[in-house]
């Protein structure tokens, strides 16, 4: 008969269960540590500055009638040109085409009884100036539609430009904060994620000079710039350690 070996089950067990408590004190060392090393925290910060809008866009146009589609492109396209005769801007001036169409005019019973149509111009420039003159020469034949300001690309770098150093300094301050409130001696950066807006403090005003309307002169326009607010923020992940 083959020889019998006894095992000791109690000092198995015993075993199994030193090795067990180890595992589980490794694993609870481990994520305590784990949660020590991996704690952190997202941190805002933004910077903000006042300054004057320095592009402009003006939209001049008329509306014609006609008894066909093909009469109202013909009239538009005369009064585009007519207002474009004897146009001389500054090559920082862009006068350019803007809306074209013609559409069907109906009465109430639903029959057609002609056709209407809108034809534009639009200047766009930072040379105020330039466009009031522009304006002038236009409106004797053209009504302005819009005068809309804004903040020229150029100007918009150089401010946030300005501005990028404050932001730094804001959000290491905050992060700074963070980490010394929570019981840490500093802070790792993970990720940071930019952005950018202007924000209108007022409507842009323009104002319509009650001069007589001659047929050499169309409307004198006084073209005054709004403020806007430009901000730069981030959103940044830090390690807190």
């Amino acid at each position: 008969m083959p020889e019998r070996t006894f095992v000791d089950v109690t000092s198995i067990r015993t075993g199994l269960v030193g090795l067990v408590v180890v595992i589980m004190l490794t694993a609870t060392t481990l994520v305590q540590a784990g949660q020590k090393e991996a704690a952190t925290a997202t941190i805002q910060a933004s910077a903000t500055q006042e300054v004057m809008q320095d592009a402009v866009r003006v939209v001049m146009g008329t509306r014609v009638t006609g008894a066909s589609a093909a009469e109202v492109n013909q009239a538009l396209s005369e009064a585009l040109s007519q207002a474009r005769a004897g146009l001389k801007v500054a090559d920082s001036v862009q006068v350019s085409s803007g809306n074209f169409s013609a559409f069907p005019s109906y009465d109430k019973e639903g029959k057609l009884i002609g056709w209407g149509g809108n034809a534009s111009l639009v200047i766009d420039s930072q040379n105020l100036q330039g466009v009031s003159a522009a304006i002038e020469h236009l409106g004797r034949s053209l009504a302005v539609s819009s005068i809309q300001f804004s903040l020229s690309d150029t100007a918009r770098k150089a401010h946030e430009k300005t501005l990028m150093q404050d932001l730094a300094n804001e959000f290491k301050e905050r992060a700074t904060l963070a980490a010394q409130a929570f019981g840490f001696d500093g802070y790792e950066v993970m990720a940071l994620d930019f952005g950018r807006a202007d924000m209108g403090l007022r409507p842009g005003m323009q104002r319509m000079m009650a001069t007589p309307m001659m047929a050499d002169a169309g409307p004198q326009v006084t073209l005054e710039p709004s403020s806007t607010v430009v901000e730069i923020s981030v959103v940044g992940r830090v390690r807190l350690r």
